[in-house]
């Protein structure tokens, strides 16, 4: 009960997300392009929320530059796409400021502190010790260790949170 508890923030994150990724379907039943400046808007509260947004995104804006460089071919859409693009970046950066601000990291914590933990994988010798790619297995794991181990980045949920799931779902 207490797992499930603590994703609060998480059901407007998702809430923000799920919405932009219902409105890129209206944009796509409907081909009417002032959807892009809605979803802009939702995927920008959403990530400025939480960086955990990005990846979803990131994934939708891929498959639609994809859709219309190869599929549709109407390169018109890429005004709209960069109004979108825009408005995201807008209404993220006043948190990307504040976590600038706070934690010295704009993309706190998958920004400088993750390139400073590549970058320091070369000891005073410069001999390539393991930190490096250690880093590297601990950033792709992070998704999994939210869900079943984070307590590894979260004090307050012991063991994991996979109990909020279905309640995110």
């Amino acid at each position: 009960d207490y797992e499930t508890a603590t994703a609060y923030i998480d059901l407007f994150v998702t809430t923000y997300t799920l919405s932009f990724v219902y409105v890129l379907i209206m944009w796509w039943l409907e081909r009417d392009s002032r959807w892009f400046l809605v979803a802009g808007i939702l995927a920008g509260l959403g990530l400025g929320m939480k960086l955990t947004a990005g990846p979803i995104i990131i994934g939708f804006l891929v498959l639609l530059i994809f859709y219309i460089l190869f599929i549709s071919r109407n390169f018109k859409m890429f005004v709209w796409i960069g109004a979108m693009i825009g408005l995201i970046l807008i209404l993220d950066l006043p948190w990307l400021i504040r976590d600038a601000m706070w934690a010295g990291d704009p993309f706190y914590p998958f920004g400088i502190g993750l390139v400073k933990s590549l970058t320091s994988s070369s000891n005073s010798t410069g001999v390539n010790n393991s930190s490096g790619l250690s880093a590297i297995v601990t950033f792709l794991r992070y998704p999994f260790d939210l869900v079943f181990n984070s307590s590894t980045y979260y004090a307050e949920a012991p063991g994991g949170m996979a109990s909020a799931l279905p309640l995110l779902g």
